[in-house]
């Protein structure tokens, strides 16, 4: 779905920069249509030209909705110490087989910080006060999942 595109995208920015960076580009306005739809020659030889990129609009607010989320977590004294200044284990993987089960399970944490056990999951919401966040974690089960 767009939203979770928008999550992962938005994960990536925060989490891996680098990878962001290389794997994201703008799209320049010549190559779309005249009313700034993603159509035509150009934009489709564009397209194949960038496939598998995150493609981002100047025009419609994209470049500056990544980069005002990246803002808000510079300016949260913990969230960028978390995010950005401490080292940690990013976007990693866990595996695990309990012995009363015969299947594997595993989980993936956007940053893990094993000297502390810490783990930092990163979500995007619609609204973040504290108690339309706390709907959306009733809501998707937040607290159930660990994610």
């Amino acid at each position: 779905t767009p939203a979770m595109e928008e999550s992962s995208m938005l994960h990536t920015a925060l989490l891996e920069p680098l990878e962001f960076a290389t794997n994201s580009i703008i799209i320049p306005e010549d190559v779309l249509a005249s009313n700034g739809h993603r159509k035509g020659k150009k934009w489709e030889a564009f397209a194949e030209e960038h496939a598998g990129k995150w493609m981002l609009k100047q025009t419609d607010g994209e470049v500056q909705q990544i980069e005002g989320m990246r803002e808000s977590v510079r300016s949260h004294v913990a969230a960028n110490k978390l995010i950005n200044v401490m080292p940690g284990l990013v976007e990693h993987t866990v595996r695990w087989k309990l012995p009363q089960h015969t299947f594997e399970q595993k989980a993936r944490f956007d940053k893990v910080f094993v000297e502390g056990g810490v783990i930092v999951d990163l979500k995007t919401v619609e609204d973040a006060s504290p108690e339309a966040f706390a709907n959306a974690a009733e809501r998707y089960g937040y607290h159930r999942r660990a994610s």
